[in-house]
């Protein structure tokens, strides 16, 4: 709600300064960054979430400890892996890319989350390519929704991605129109929201970090938050080197040179040339 000048009446400035600081939402986008490849992503993942994007909020990076590389007045990184594999016995010899994804929920282990009003997480090889993304998260916060990007497979594919091995058959008859994507997303801080992100680590957990965490994250939604959930419609996979006018694109299955050229060509994004030590990436006037 906006405070006019009428209802600050009476108030000192620095009164009135405190209520508006009260007021603002405060927003987090986070991702999972373990290995040498994440981490070459990330500059540019960062920059055209601060610079194309315009975000003035909180970022997060968990992954392992090279994350500590990477510098910016508002990243937090958390090195999660050391931890992880302690706390649920995962040697080396167990980890798998489903192991990895399955990291993204720790979130909520390591910030407070209740100091925010929406969280949105984006896979590192997820490009903002629009100003319109404070605006999508204020909407998703104001309605309190939970959102998601509609993936390319269909869960009447049973594809393991899509669920395939979690679903009953009568679940995949009756939600096959249906397609998730775990690359893309958000829920807000409320019971409902914090109850989501809880649960779908825990799904995690009682698959040993082996099973999809997609596929946990669709049996997740369309089991227990119907109603609760939604496409994030303002999102595309990047399949060729061509202008799109979506705000998030998604350079999925390691199209990682796709996704360089597009930050160079497209968003005019400068790279440094080692792409991994700090983030002094700015777009061209």
């Amino acid at each position: 709600m906006e405070t006019s000048s009428h209802d600050l009446a009476g108030f000192s400035e620095v009164d009135q300064s405190k209520i508006a600081v009260s007021q603002r939402k405060r927003f987090l986008i986070w991702s999972v960054c373990v290995g040498e490849r994440c981490l070459k992503l990330a500059q540019i993942w960062m920059a055209s979430i601060l610079d194309v994007g315009q975000w003035k909020h909180d970022i997060a990076l968990i992954g392992d400890s090279s994350i500590h590389s990477i510098s910016h007045s508002q990243l937090i990184t958390i090195d999660v892996v050391e931890e992880f594999r302690a706390k649920y016995h995962v040697p080396d010899t167990r980890w798998a890319p489903n192991t990895f994804h399955s990291l993204k929920p720790l979130i909520q282990f390591h910030i407070n989350l209740s100091a925010y009003d929406y969280l949105l997480y984006l896979d590192i090889d997820v490009l903002v390519c629009s100003k319109r993304l404070n605006s999508i998260l204020e909407s998703k916060q104001s309605r309190k929704v939970i959102c998601v990007q509609k993936g390319i497979n269909l869960i009447s594919s049973k594809k393991t991605c899509q669920g395939g091995r979690i679903l009953t058959d009568r679940e995949i008859s009756q939600w096959g129109d249906y397609s998730i994507c775990a690359g893309i997303v958000g829920f807000p801080v409320t019971p409902s929201g914090l109850k989501f992100i809880k649960d779908w680590h825990e799904l995690n957990h009682a698959g040993r970090f082996h099973r999809s965490d997609q596929g946990n994250l669709i049996a997740l939604l369309l089991r227990q938050y119907s109603g609760k959930w939604e496409y994030l419609e303002d999102a595309i996979f990047g399949r060729e080197l061509i202008w799109y006018k979506e705000t998030f694109i998604h350079f999925a299955a390691q199209k990682d040179d796709l996704l360089r050229q597009y930050a160079k060509r497209a968003l005019q994004l400068q790279l440094s040339d080692d792409m991994t030590t700090r983030v002094n990436c700015r777009v061209r006037n």
